[in-house]
C-alpha cells in the first residue's frame, strides 16, 4: 500500500495553507462587517480541517501501487502482502519454487544484515589492532547465528507463476521473533553484569563482545518492534574497568602432568593480562595447579573415535593453602585424538575464563 513521505506531506499543507491565504483575502473584500466575516471564516475553516482528516485517514485505501491486471500487489510492493502490525515481508523470484522460496528467504535475511565495522566503537586504548579484528569476528559470528535462530520463524505466504518465472512473498512473524530477540538480548545482559561486577580486566575482552552483539541484537529488535531495550551498563562504564589486581603479585603455573602446551600458553597470556606477572621460581604469591587427563571413550562409528578431556585447575597461595579451583571436562570426537582436541580447545579456553573468579585470586 502507498503511503505518503514527510516531503510529499510538507508539500501538501503548503498548498493548503496557501489556498487559505487566498481564500481570506478574496472574501474580506465581500463583507463589510467584522463579526459576520469571522464567522463565515470560522464556518469555512471547520469544513475544510474536516476534508483534510477525511483525506488523510483515506489516503492508504485511495493510493495503491497500480499493477497489471492478474497479478498481485505484493510483486512490486512486498510488504503490501503483509498484515504491517504484525509481518515484515519480502519477495523473491526463481525458475522455479523452491529456488523462488530461497531467494525470498534470503531476502527478509538481508533486512536483518549486519553492517559490523560503522557499528563497533572498540577503543584503542584497551585494544591492539588484532585484538579488535578478533572481536570483531566474533561479534559477527555470533549475530549470524542469531539471526539464523530469527529466520526459523519465517514462512512463504504466497506464491505466483509468472510466464516462466516463479514468484515468492516471504514472512516472518513481529511476535515470534521479536520474542526471540528479547529472550537473548535478556541472556546477554544477565552476562554482562555477571562479568561487571567482577570489575576485572580480563573480562574486557568478552564484555566488549556481549555489549556490540547486544547492541546489534537490539537493532534488529527496533526494526521489528519499533523499539529497543535500554542496556543495563554504558560501554564507556565496561572501558573504565581498572585492573582487579594492584599489579605486580607473582604467579607460578605449575603442569602437574603433561598438558597441551598451547593450554598452558593460552592461561599464561590471560593471567599476563589481568596484572599478573608469571615467575618460574619459589617467591611467588600464588601457585597454579593443573592436572590434564585424557581418555578413549566408545565409538560406533567407523574412522572416527570419541575422547573425553578433562582439565582440573587449582589455585594455592604460596604457603600451600588451597584458594580455589574448578574442573574443565568436556567430550569430543575425531579421526584422531589431536582432531577431536583441536574441536574443543577454543571452548576449554573460554571455559577456563569464564570461570576465573573461582580460582579467588586477589
Amino acid at each position: 500500500m502507498y503511503q505518503p513521505n514527510a516531503l510529499e506531506l510538507a508539500s501538501r499543507k503548503d498548498k493548503v495553507m496557501k489556498s487559505l491565504t487566498f481564500m481570506i483575502d478574496e472574501i474580506s473584500f465581500m463583507f463589510k462587517n467584522e463579526r459576520q466575516f469571522m464567522s463565515y471564516i470560522r464556518n469555512i475553516l471547520m469544513l475544510i480541517l474536516a476534508s483534510l482528516l477525511m483525506a488523510c485517514a483515506n489516503t492508504k485505501t485511495q493510493r495503491k501501487v497500480i499493477t497489471p491486471d492478474g497479478e498481485p500487489e505484493w510483486l512490486y510492493s512486498p510488504q503490501s502482502g503483509c498484515i504491517e502490525e504484525k509481518e515484515i515481508c519480502a519477495s523473491g523470484e526463481g525458475t522455479n519454487f523452491k529456488q523462488s522460496d530461497s531467494h525470498a528467504k534470503k531476502s527478509l535475511a538481508s533486512i536483518f544484515e549486519t553492517k559490523i565495522n560503522s557499528s563497533f566503537q572498540f577503543t584503542k586504548f584497551n585494544f591492539s589492532d588484532s585484538e579488535v579484528s578478533e572481536m570483531t569476528e566474533m561479534v559477527s559470528n555470533k549475530i549470524d547465528e542469531d539471526v539464523v535462530g530469527i529466520l526459523k520463524a519465517s514462512y512463504i505466504k504466497e506464491r505466483f507463476k509468472k510466464d516462466d518465472l516463479m514468484f515468492s512473498l516471504a514472512a516472518i512473524d513481529k511476535d515470534k521473533s521479536g520474542t526471540i530477540l528479547k529472550q537473548e538480548i535478556a541472556r546477554i545482559d544477565d552476562e554482562i553484569n555477571h562479568y561487571f561486577i567482577q570489575r576485572n580486566r580480563l573480562f574486557l575482552k568478552k564484555l566488549n563482545v556481549l555489549y556490540h552483539q547486544r547492541e546489534l541484537l537490539n537493532e534488529k529488535l527496533v526494526i521489528i518492534n519499533g523499539s529497543g531495550i535500554n542496556s543495563p551498563v554504558a560501554l564507556s562504564q565496561i572501558n573504565m574497568i581498572k585492573l582487579k589486581s594492584d599489579g605486580g603479585e607473582k604467579i607460578k603455573v605449575i603442569s602437574l602432568n603433561p598438558v597441551p602446551e598451547l593450554f598452558i600458553k593460552k592461561i599464561e597470556g590471560i593471567l599476563t593480562d589481568i596484572g599478573y606477572k608469571l615467575n618460574r621460581e619459589n617467591d611467588n604469591n600464588f601457585l597454579l595447579n593443573i592436572a590434564y587427563k585424557e581418555k578413549e571413550e566408545y565409538l560406533n562409528v567407523p574412522g572416527f573415535k570419541k575422547w573425553s578431556f578433562e582439565i582440573n585447575i587449582e589455585s594455592k597461595s604460596n604457603n600451600g593453602k588451597r584458594l580455589g579451583g574448578y574442573i574443565i571436562s568436556v567430550v569430543s570426537d575425531g579421526r584422531t585424538k589431536k582432531d577431536a582436541y583441536a574441536k574443543i580447545r577454543d571452548k576449554v579456553i573460554e571455559e577456563f575464563e569464564k570461570n576465573l573468579d573461582k580460582l579467588n585470586l586477589k
